[in-house]
This record gives C-alpha cells, sequence and structure tokens, in this order.
C-alpha cells in the first residue's frame, strides 16, 4: 500500500531540497547531508534523487544502517517496491552482524525482503568476523549468502585463506552453525602438513582433519 511505502522512506534532514515535475511525477532532489530513515534503519549521503514511493539514488559517502546489515558505498540504488538495492562504488564495504560477515569489493546486491546479498567482480568476503583467531577470508568471483541463516556461497576461483588452511576451488559453502565448509570443482585443500584433493573436500572447523 502507498501508506507503507511513505513510511519505507522518510526524509529527515537535507542542506538543500528542490522538487522537479518530471514525465508527470514528482521527483525531490535532495544535497548536503542527507538523512533518511527507514522502518528499520538509516541512510546517510550527500545527495539523492528521490521519487517516493518508487525508487530512490542515493549518492556520495553513502551509509545505509539497517537492524541486521551495513553498507558503505559510492552509490545505491533503492528500490522502494521490491526492496532491492544496488550498491556501486571503488570500496562497498558490506557488514552482516548475524551473520558475523564482512566484505569488501565493489558492486552488491541486497533483498531486504528476502533478506540476500550477494556481492560480485572477485569481492573478499571474511567469516568469524571480527575473531581474529577463527577468522576465514574468501576470495571468489561472486559469494552470496541469506542474512540469518549463517551460511554463504562462493562461486569462480575460490581462494580460501584461514589462521591453519589454504585452499582453491570452483565452489565454496560455509556452514558458520556446523563450523564446516565444503569445497566442490576441482579443489585443493592444504591444513597444516597434510594436502587433499578430490571430487568434494570438507573441512571442519572444530577438528584437525579434512576428509574428501
Amino acid at each position: 500500500s502507498l501508506a507503507q511505502e511513505k513510511r519505507e522512506l522518510v526524509l529527515k534532514h537535507s542542506d538543500e531540497l528542490e522538487v522537479i515535475l518530471e514525465n508527470g511525477r514528482y521527483i525531490t532532489h535532495v544535497l548536503g547531508h542527507v538523512i533518511f530513515e527507514t522502518e528499520t534503519g538509516t541512510i546517510h549521503c550527500d545527495s539523492a534523487i528521490w521519487d517516493r514511493g518508487r525508487a530512490t539514488r542515493l549518492s556520495g559517502h553513502v551509509r545505509f544502517d539497517d537492524r541486521d546489515f551495513r553498507i558503505n558505498s559510492d552509490s545505491l540504488y533503492y528500490d522502494l517496491r521490491t526492496q532491492q538495492a544496488t550498491a556501486l562504488g571503488k570500496k562497498v564495504e558490506l557488514w552482516s552482524y548475524a551473520d558475523s560477515i564482512y566484505a569488501v569489493g565493489t558492486h552488491a546486491f541486497f533483498d531486504r525482503q528476502n533478506n540476500q546479498l550477494k556481492m560480485y567482480n572477485r569481492p573478499l568476503l571474511y567469516l568469524q568476523y571480527p575473531d581474529s583467531a577463527k577468522m576465514i577470508e574468501v576470495l571468489a568471483d561472486t559469494i552470496e549468502f541469506v542474512s540469518g541463516t549463517r551460511q554463504a556461497d562462493a562461486m569462480g576461483q575460490v581462494v580460501i585463506t584461514s589462521k591453519d588452511l589454504t585452499a582453491t576451488s570452483g565452489q565454496a559453502h560455509f556452514d558458520s552453525e556446523q563450523d564446516q565448509l565444503e569445497l566442490t570443482i576441482e579443489p585443493v585443500a592444504v591444513r597444516r602438513n597434510s594436502r587433499v584433493s578430490g571430487e568434494i573436500i570438507l573441512v571442519k572447523f572444530a577438528e584437525s582433519n579434512i576428509k574428501n
């Protein structure tokens, strides 16, 4: 409903504001110390073009603070009808608090209705963040996860590094609840003095061994 859409995004502050009639719709242009409120968080940016009830395009030092996650980027396009957003920038950063995940890249997509997050263009993902003793670094072409499930998937030239493990594969699935990692597509894992390869490699982080 329109009332629900209006609650989706509320402008709390901007230094300058101008409303322009474009193609039969009133488009709000805001500039300087822009702050929006959503139902579950706040958005800060330098400027925005806002088509009320439809979408907003945010630019400059974008910081999207939500209840479950945070995104920093140079620009962010947010579709209010689908609740989907695309964040772009030289350094797009994403934190998912419940999942203990931190990711950095140049292109992120998230779907708030389904709590789904994806990152493209070889992002770096840190699992068990910020626990340096347990932290696992993942580099891949694409990374995706559903917030709250504590699971993540990495696809394409996957490189995994942790305190005592280095591994490569075409695909990797992480399950933080089970504290395990499943590697597929030509996986190779080296842990301390053991090197394992095969069709599927299963790494249990609580144990010292790796299985194929």
